[in-house]
């Protein structure tokens, strides 16, 4: 009946195969379409059972403390990556205008124009990190949120199996 993420089973028009880990988490109401389609079926206890345990696994596996924990201090250490650089990046601003106005007033033949060219170039590397940096902060938050859904949704799915067996046992 079940083969590594996999569960098929026969109902009195036809059979079907649920891929466990691509169909759920899903609404609760295609899960209770798919419960009275099982129900239909050879075996249904069997069915659900083998359903329930693969949808707790996945449940356990979106709950993991560890993986959540993670995201988290991601999500801190790049946001306070990203801050840190704020105060390098306003000297370096401070320092770009001042070659800026030394330059404008020694005219266009100041020996400081490449030296200009240069800062502005790693005042633009500085920002462009922080960028980069507050978006891996962004990622890991929401991945920590996605995580937290996932497993809301397997709750969701988990109650309307165990509903579903209560009928049968």
């Amino acid at each position: 009946m079940e083969t590594g993420t996999v569960i098929d089973f026969k109902y009195p028009h036809g059979h079907m195969r649920i891929r466990v880990d691509e169909f759920f988490p899903t609404s609760p109401a295609r899960t209770r379409k798919l419960v009275k389609i099982i129900c239909m079926g050879q075996n249904p206890e069997t069915v659900l059972s083998d359903l329930l345990s693969r949808l707790e696994e996945g449940l356990k596996a979106a709950e993991d403390p560890e993986e959540l924990k993670r995201l988290a201090n991601d999500c801190v250490a790049w946001h306070t990556k990203a801050t840190e650089l704020g105060p390098e990046i306003e000297k370096q601003e401070r320092w770009v205008s001042l070659l800026d106005d030394t330059v404008k007033a020694e005219g266009r033949k100041s020996p400081n124009r490449e030296r200009l060219k240069k800062e502005k170039k790693k005042l633009k590397d500085m920002k462009q990190r922080q960028k980069w940096d507050l978006q891996a902060s962004k990622d890991a938050a929401k991945a920590f949120e996605d995580r937290k859904k996932r497993a809301y949704k397997y709750q969701q799915d988990i109650g309307e199996i165990r509903e579903a067996l209560a009928l049968w046992t």
